[in-house]
């Protein structure tokens, strides 16, 4: 009993010894462990995040985003945020140019020669399209108006009279009557100088913003205007005649007085001769068909085709006529070179309204020396257009200081007014601190255009500078998307 009780005894004050030590350890673990295990912890939490950040995060944006940015997102960002604007010239501003790019061609721009706001030209204006039941399709027909106007004026101060009703034309004194002219015509006062350059060169901005308006339309839409002056170098100055004597006309009593048209006036560019031709036409019939009591006709109209084949064989054409006084043409740079070269040399005189490359009359109007012959200068010959340096400089100022544009490329056909016109414009961006980051060139008969404006995706550009013709300009715009250049249009 006695063993049995304190068994008893000791395994109750056990029990209450293991209670109380149960108690004791249970305050610890609440006040102390449970607040400083998470404390503990957090470093634990911590570097599965860190894992998570760091690690991989690193290798989504460094490796992957480098690439993306730096060699495909380059191409991409352009068709993504329409990073890319395009910049045609004079000879895509045309009315089958609009109607063949429709809403591609939207937000284009182009350089070309302004267009006159005086009354006389509305009045123009008004004479063909009553004569031809439309407006005019290109942008040079006030210049071939005014280039006629000038050689009639010529002609009148220097024929003679026989007094019989014969007239007599003296090769050498008309064109000498010519480069000391002074004309007031629809674009302007003309004053040619002793490279034959004739206009106080006005070069606009127009854009395409609206599919409905057409060629007039867009020759309304004027983004800004560059009004240079024209420079005194060599104005009234008469240039020493090649050697021999160049010949005269008689023309006999009732006869006509013969003007010749040289221009493009078949195949993708005929809109731009045509038009020329018109505005020698209405120049005609403003003087009531005659001159000095002769009728004045346009007796031969011969196609210049665009090309220096079409602009020889057309030349040859008309020096084989010895009655034609005087030829209104051409309408590219292209053919007025062999075609300036051939006529020079026959005696006859040659005025162009929309010839612009400047190596067919002067270059270095920006330089320190000032202006020289081109390469391709000839006596006798002359234009009412623009000089390209003009052109290519406005096109440059625009682009770098209105668009902040600072990167381009060009593209030419290996036409001299294409060349002629993309190496001013390069070189007066470069003056303003822009860069051309790709010149190349395509063929004018060239339809697959992807091949090239791929190298002006993976260039960087900004813009494109492409002063070509139709066919080969419609390709660039109509295939731009094709290789993600979309446009800026807004």
């Amino acid at each position: 009993m006695k063993r049995t009780l304190l068994f008893t005894l000791l395994a109750l004050l056990l029990a209450l010894a293991l209670v109380a030590c149960g108690g004791a350890a249970e305050e610890p673990a609440v006040e102390e462990p449970v607040v400083e295990e998470p404390v503990v912890e957090e470093p634990v939490e911590e570097e599965p995040m860190e894992e998570v950040t760091e690690e991989p995060m690193e290798e989504a944006t460094e490796e992957p985003m480098e690439e993306a940015t730096e060699e495909p997102m380059e191409e991409e960002t352009v068709a993504a945020e329409g990073q890319i604007y395009l910049m045609g010239a004079d000879g895509l501003l045309s009315a089958t140019f609009f109607d063949n790019v429709g809403e591609e061609g939207l937000g284009m721009y182009f350089t070309g020669p302004g267009q006159p706001e005086t009354g006389d030209y509305e009045a123009f204006v008004a004479s063909y399209e009553e004569a031809y039941g439309e407006l005019p399709i290109q942008s040079f027909h006030a210049r071939a108006y005014d280039a006629a106007n000038m050689v009639f004026n010529a002609i009148e101060q220097v024929a003679e009279d026989q007094g019989d009703g014969t007239l007599v034309i003296d090769r050498q004194a008309l064109i000498e009557a010519m480069y000391q002219t002074e004309h007031e015509g629809l674009t302007g006062t003309l004053r040619c100088n002793e490279f034959g350059d004739c206009a106080s060169p006005v070069i606009s901005i127009y854009r395409f913003q609206d599919v409905d308006a057409g060629v007039q339309g867009v020759l309304n839409n004027v983004q800004e205007t560059f009004n240079f002056e024209q420079p005194d170098t060599g104005i009234g100055v008469v240039p020493e005649a090649p050697g021999g004597d160049l010949g005269q006309i008689t023309i006999a009593a009732g006869a006509p007085i013969e003007i010749a048209s040289l221009q493009a006036i078949s195949g993708p560019v005929t809109n731009l001769g045509t038009d020329q031709v018109r505005g020698v036409e209405i120049a005609i019939a403003d003087r009531g068909g005659e001159l000095l009591g002769h009728p004045l006709q346009l007796s031969m109209s011969e196609d210049d085709l665009c090309s220096a084949e079409g602009g020889t064989t057309g030349a040859q054409r008309i020096i084989a006529n010895p009655q034609v006084v005087a030829v209104i043409g051409t309408s590219c740079s292209g053919a007025g070179v062999p075609a300036s070269e051939a006529l020079s040399g026959a005696g006859i005189l040659l005025i162009s309204g929309s010839n612009t490359a400047p190596v067919l009359t002067a270059t270095g109007y920006f330089s320190e020396e000032g202006p020289q012959r081109g390469e391709a200068w000839s006596y006798g010959y002359f234009r009412t257009a623009h000089n390209d340096e003009f052109q290519g400089r406005a096109g440059a100022q625009y682009v770098f200081e209105t668009l902040g544009v600072s990167s381009a490329a060009t593209i030419n056909d290996g036409d001299p007014y294409t060349q002629g016109l993309t190496s001013a414009f390069g070189g007066s961006f470069a003056e303003f601190g822009g860069e051309v980051v790709l010149a190349t060139a395509v063929g004018a008969e060239q339809e697959d255009m992807r091949p090239v404006l791929t190298e002006v995706a993976a260039s960087g550009a900004e813009i494109i500078f492409f002063p070509i013709f139709e066919p080969a300009g419609n390709f660039i715009v109509l295939q731009a998307s094709d290789v993600g250049l979309e446009m800026i249009q807004e």
